[in-house]
């Protein structure tokens, strides 16, 4: 008997809606509450991502869940360094901000690159450490080194700069879903509207954060159940493919390059044929003559059944 789809939905909304109620009252543990969900899930998707590797052939899950780890680790310093935890003793907001930033640009950026390489296959220990290496020099430029620019002035708001980073986070992720829609016969359908439905919610996320100028205020907590949507769905893709169906994924990159292949005999006999030259076809193991072409048959004389089987001193 098949589950109603109300019920995730149902879940989904009384989930939400306790969040919200939760934000009235005591916004600090919403906010400790929803980031360390984030740090969770994205944990979680690195682990399926990880141990399901060897199954896994296209290069966007190989790449955006190769970086979900380093992506984690900046989200959790930024639950920590947010206003009012004392866990970075006088700290004002502006290094909590600029976490926010870091880590979505980290995701954004993994995203659409991994969009751009999907048809490639790359290494996932390098990937890892190249994510790492950006998570930790991101993180050093903002908590050791503090040369990143400025993202929240206390008493002003948003500045520019975090202004035009959100945009800049929300054009990466419209590019990376363009760019899986137009690849959309390497995913199953039930991956591809997860994926894109995730790429939607980051947009939503990053403008309501565009939006504020309370660290505390209520655009501030649409964007985070935004985000919470957000790394739900790339981790409900990433169980798909690495755990419920990842043969569907093997079968689908198998599919795509046989049909490849079949185009690519298909020019490769339409070109032999319609060459004037004359031109052979032999086997190396042998020297037999496995195809001609019409070029041939006219410069020689012969009838192709005479030439094929047969040897070159053979004629």
């Amino acid at each position: 008997m098949s589950r109603s789809p109300l019920i995730p939905i149902l879940l989904l909304m009384v989930g939400f809606g306790s969040l919200f109620g939760l934000a009235q009252s005591n916004y600090l543990l919403f906010h400790v509450l929803v980031e360390l969900s984030c740090v969770v899930i994205a944990a979680c998707g690195f682990v399926v991502l990880w141990f399901g590797r060897a199954n896994i052939q296209n290069g966007f899950f190989l790449i955006f869940g190769g970086t979900l780890l380093p992506i984690a680790s900046l989200t959790l310093l930024h639950a920590l360094a947010y206003k009012g935890m004392g866990v970075f003793q006088g700290m004002d907001p502006d290094p909590a901000t600029q976490l926010w930033i870091a880590s979505r640009g980290l995701l954004a950026g993994s995203m659409a690159v991994g969009a751009i390489f999907l048809g490639r296959r790359p290494k996932p220990w390098l990937v890892l450490c190249l994510g790492s290496l950006a998570a930790l020099a991101l993180g050093s430029s903002i908590l050791l080194i503090p040369v990143f620019p400025s993202c929240f002035v206390e008493g002003q708001g948003l500045t520019s700069f975090k202004i035009w980073a959100e945009y800049g986070i929300c054009g990466l992720l419209g590019m990376s879903a363009w760019l899986l829609w137009k690849a959309r016969e390497r995913f199953e359908a039930h991956v591809l509207r997860a994926l894109l439905a995730a790429s939607g919610m980051g947009v939503a996320s990053e403008m309501s954060f565009t939006l504020y100028s309370d660290v505390y205020g209520l655009m501030n907590l649409v964007g985070h159940l935004f985000a919470v949507g957000l790394f739900g769905l790339l981790l409900q893709a990433l169980v798909r493919v690495g755990i419920q169906r990842p043969q569907d994924l093997l079968l689908r990159e198998l599919s795509l390059r046989e049909e490849a292949l079949r185009s690519s005999e298909a020019l490769f006999s339409a070109a032999f044929r319609a060459n004037p030259e004359a031109m052979v076809i032999f086997r190396l193991k042998d020297g037999s003559i496995q195809e001609v072409n019409r070029g041939f048959l006219d410069l020689t004389g012969y009838a192709k059944e005479e030439v094929l089987g047969r040897t070159g001193e053979e004629l």
